[in-house]
């Protein structure tokens, strides 16, 4: 299953009112965003997001594992790290979907 991004959109923090956000996103790809009792927020471009596995962190990946170019662990160390990095978005498809 694909989604969609939209950049700089928040999680909406209004939970004594529980007003809800509004999101347009229209076939050109563009979205408005509406929050505070309808008023527009903002008004940006939606990104289409393809399937993918499992979305981590690599840089933070990365300065666990490296200095400069050389690497601290074994390869073996290496793919334990990746395959415990926590996930920041897991994936739209099972494992071997194409």
């Amino acid at each position: 299953m694909a989604g969609v991004y939209i950049p700089g959109m928040q999680m909406p923090t209004n939970k004594d009112t529980m007003e809800p956000t509004a999101v347009w996103v229209y076939p050109n790809g563009y979205a408005v965003v509406f929050q505070d009792r309808g008023n527009m927020t903002q008004y940006t471009q939606a990104i289409p997001v393809s399937d993918h596995g499992d979305l981590i962190e690599r840089d933070k990946l990365r300065q666990t594992m490296f200095i400069g170019e050389q690497c601290l662990y074994s390869w073996d160390e290496v793919e334990d790290a990746i395959d415990f990095a926590p996930t920041v978005i897991p994936a739209d498809r099972k494992e071997g979907e194409a």
